[in-house]
């Protein structure tokens, strides 16, 4: 490291010093003043952002232009007592280290967000077009039926023919006789006819 102040040398050496003089507002995690032995708000070297801790629990957050303009804000506005800079502490080595380090660790929590953002997009890239689409083919379970297939409605019973009467036992010629009596019985015929047909009937019983 070459020569300088402490500040001088966090403008020069420190890239994280660099991106906070580059910020707009205070990273979302940073911490609230710690306290010194004394009581006292403990400025980091180069700093002019306020880290006061409000009864709300969140920080000031007030960007001043310098470190000094910094300490006038946390005595005007906080009404906080503050440690005036010792003459020649401010360029030893070990409050040069102590300063890189406390900007280092603020800009990395800064950054952290956003590392955690992308890491969860990651899965749902891998995620994307790999649902599979199940088709099921119901074709094969539905046959349509043939339109040239007859399906019977009825069992195929012929009719009894003349021809298959003429040779039937003679009881079966009379019942059958009287079936067609009792058909024409509509038009009144054939009354005297039935009674004759009754009558032999009751003899081939007989018999």
């Amino acid at each position: 490291m070459g020569k300088g102040t402490s500040f001088e040398r966090l403008q020069r050496d420190s890239p994280s010093y660099r991106a906070y003089l580059e910020l707009e507002k205070l990273p979302d995690r940073a911490p609230a003043f710690e306290n010194d032995e004394d009581g006292l708000p403990r400025i980091a070297i180069g700093e002019h952002f306020c880290r006061v801790l409000g009864d709300d629990r969140l920080l000031c957050g007030a960007r001043l232009s310098n470190t000094n303009a910094l300490r006038t804000h946390l005595e005007v506005v906080h009404q906080t007592d503050i440690k005036k800079p010792g003459m020649g502490s401010k360029n030893t080595t070990a409050m040069f280290k102590d300063a890189e380090a406390f900007y280092a660790r603020l800009m990395e929590d800064h950054d952290a967000p956003e590392v955690v953002v992308e890491e969860a997009k990651a899965p749902a890239r891998k995620t994307l077009g790999k649902r599979k689409s199940i088709v099921i083919d119901l074709t094969d379970e539905i046959t349509e039926p043939d339109a040239n297939e007859h399906i019977p409605l009825q069992p195929t019973t012929e009719p009894p023919t003349k021809k298959s009467l003429s040779t039937a036992h003679p009881k079966q010629k009379l019942e059958f006789e009287l079936k067609k009596i009792a058909l024409r019985k509509k038009m009144h015929a054939d009354e005297l006819r039935e009674l004759d047909v009754q009558e032999e009937l009751a003899e081939l019983e007989e018999d």
